[in-house]
C-alpha cells in the first residue's frame, strides 16, 4: 500500500507544485510555507515507494 500511495504522490507531484504556486500567487500561503510543502512532497513521495519496495522485498525473502 506505501508503494501504490508514494506512486501516486509521485504522479501529481507536478499538479501539486501548480496548485502551490497558485496559492502563493494569490496571497493565502506564503513563500516559505508553499517551498516547504513542495520539498515534503518531493521527499515523501519517493521514500514512500523506497520503504514499500523494501517491505515487499523483506516479506518476499522471509517467504523463500
Amino acid at each position: 500500500m506505501a508503494t501504490l500511495a508514494g506512486a501516486w504522490l509521485c504522479w501529481t507531484a507536478s499538479l501539486h507544485r501548480m496548485l502551490v504556486e497558485e496559492d502563493v500567487k494569490d496571497g493565502r500561503i506564503t513563500e516559505d510555507y508553499a517551498r516547504g510543502r513542495v520539498w515534503l512532497r518531493a521527499c515523501l513521495g519517493p521514500a514512500l515507494v523506497l520503504a514499500g519496495l523494501a517491505v515487499l522485498t523483506g516479506g518476499l525473502l522471509l517467504c523463500a
